[in-house]
């Protein structure tokens, strides 16, 4: 997903990470749930005020993959 590089760029970027991670079955409250959202946060807002460039935006991509596969 794209994202303005902006203070609530970030913010919608966060929200979107805790949200698709619930549908995913993680929880809200889970362990996994507010450290991915935690990582996510902190990434995106470093773009925002590092890497901000007037008229560009920044891009998140969430992958789930299977416990097998990511234990390869």
């Amino acid at each position: 997903m794209c994202f303005t590089s902006t203070p609530r760029g970030a913010r919608l970027a966060r929200r979107l990470v805790s949200h698709r991670l619930d549908q995913w079955g993680y929880v809200y409250d889970s362990a996994a749930n507010e450290t991915l959202t935690l990582i996510a946060a902190e990434l995106a807002a470093n773009a925002v005020r590092h890497g901000h460039v007037p008229g560009r935006d920044f891009h998140l991509r969430l992958t789930e993959t299977s416990a097998s596969s990511a234990s390869r």
